[in-house]
């Protein structure tokens, strides 16, 4: 039984392969990084997407695409420690493997010691007092009365900062 078509012989054609912006993107990325364009990290996010002429979750997409195939690895830029003898412990550590701090990581301690302070660096951390942290909380407690419901306020329960010399500047 022949069909309404009659044929002899039908031929698939492949379809053209389509690639995204981002493969395109990261293909581009891995181009220039083996070129040796960018021997020791990668321009800011802002400043790559306007010179590869794409939008900034494009790149962060193609950058996410390229950490997948283990071809680019983030580094660790900060290390957040609980308690005053980890972030001595952490320090040593750090210092032994050979990073610089604050150039290669940034260290910061969430708790308080007379100690830290003869270290070197001397770490970043936060002062508690307990004074302090009371009458904050005691003030947001008050915040929720019914008679004061209209002068309610913001209310910052946090510690005061130490800055010691172990934050880095900020890099873009």
């Amino acid at each position: 039984m022949k069909g309404i078509f009659d044929f002899q012989e039908i031929t698939m054609l492949p379809l053209p392969q389509r690639h995204s912006l981002i493969a395109e993107t990261a293909a581009v990325l891995r181009q220039r990084i083996e070129a040796g364009e960018w021997p020791l990290h990668l321009p800011g996010e802002l400043d790559l997407a306007a010179l590869l002429q794409v939008g900034r979750n494009t790149l962060r997409s193609a950058l996410a695409l390229l950490e997948g195939e283990g071809y680019l690895v983030r580094p660790v830029t900060a290390l957040y420690v609980l308690h005053a003898d980890h972030c001595v412990t952490a320090l040593s550590f750090l210092q032994h493997a050979g990073l610089t701090i604050p150039d290669d990581i940034s260290l910061i301690c969430r708790d308080d010691a007379p100690y830290l302070s003869l270290l070197c660096p001397e770490p970043a951390r936060y002062r508690h007092s307990t004074a302090t942290f009371s009458s904050r909380l005691a003030s947001l407690v008050r915040q929720f009365d019914d008679t004061t419901a209209g002068k309610r306020r913001p209310a910052l329960i946090m510690p005061s900062a130490i800055e010691g010399a172990t934050l880095a500047l900020v890099r873009q």
